[in-house]
């Protein structure tokens, strides 16, 4: 977009803005982390009823970080090569695992830490991976 400057100039507008359903699905999704992240005695060992394990327990956290990572790409694709969007992101799962500390049942590890982390970088990784594939398949398709 185009923008008229007051000395007569135009510059270029790079900012991209959201549809109001977007901003809404990322809300509902900030929103769900914080309130699975804030539920006291969350583990899905137990809604299982399995014994604790840190399988499970790396599973669960990169897992849901994987796919919430995934989701905020879906929403905002011009993001997906930032490396300041993914860094936003981890620091939002720190934030959150942070708060985890205050609510009771619930425990603040470096093992989650690392788990969110490891489930932001695979879908980064792997989003872009399967994009740049499929944009490399259909510039060959188009020639």
């Amino acid at each position: 977009m185009l923008i008229h400057n007051t000395s007569g100039t135009y510059r270029v507008d790079n900012r991209v803005r959201l549809s109001g359903r977007k901003k809404a699905m990322l809300v509902l999704g900030f929103l769900l982390t914080g309130v699975l992240s804030s539920l006291s005695d969350f583990h899905l060992e137990r809604l299982l009823g399995m014994e604790y394990s840190y399988f499970l327990d790396i599973l669960q956290h990169g897992g849901y970080y994987f796919l919430f990572t995934l989701f905020l790409i879906w929403v905002l694709p011009h993001e997906r090569k930032s490396v300041s969007f993914f860094l936003m992101i981890f620091t939002i799962s720190v934030f959150f695992e942070f708060l985890q500390f205050f609510i009771p049942g619930r425990t603040f590890t470096g093992l989650d830490i690392f788990s969110n982390f490891m489930g932001i970088s695979t879908a980064f990784v792997l989003f872009n991976q399967v994009y740049r594939d499929k944009k490399n398949t259909w510039t060959r398709h188009r020639r």
